[in-house]
Parts: C-alpha cells; structure tokens; sequence
C-alpha cells in the first residue's frame, strides 16, 4: 500500500511540475485517508465558488477492505491525466 501511495504522490508532482494541472494530495491520519484532487492552472484560487476539478476522487479510507483497489483506480486517473496532458 505504501508503494502506491508513494506512486501517487510521484504522479502529482509529475503533473503539477510540468504546468500540466494543479495536483493536490492529502492524508488525514485522525480517519486514516488519503485525499486526492485536482485543478486546471488556469483556476481562480481566490474565488469566494471553486470552479471545475479536473479530477475530484472520493477519499480513500487506508483500513478498509476496497483501499488497495481504490489506490489502483487513482493511479490510473492520474497516469489518464498526466497522459491526455502530453498529448495535448
């Protein structure tokens, strides 16, 4: 599980490097979860409304028995992120 979440991390910093989106990831030890989201470069951060996420995932709650599967379905929508950003 931490190879994943460390791969996680990898790919958000990969994408928020590269200007491609706003990557943002973050873990709540008080719930044991991970959450994960982004923004387009282009959104307002200091809008009263937040506008569209790019990506905006359900947390992630490590204990439970989906964890490791949920973890799986994030990397993929970020290696679908960082992909479609390439192309572009």
């Amino acid at each position: 599980m931490k190879t994943k979440i460390h791969q996680i991390n990898e790919l958000a910093m990969q994408i928020s490097q590269s200007g491609a989106a706003h990557v943002f990831v973050s873990y709540s030890g008080h719930v044991d979860a991970l959450y994960i989201y982004a923004h387009p470069t282009d959104r307002q951060y200091d809008q009263e409304v937040p506008d569209g996420y790019l990506l905006n995932l359900e947390p992630i709650y490590l204990a439970w028995e989906d964890a490791d599967e949920r973890l799986d379905e994030a990397i993929a929508l970020l290696t679908a992120l960082q992909d479609k950003a390439v192309a572009a």
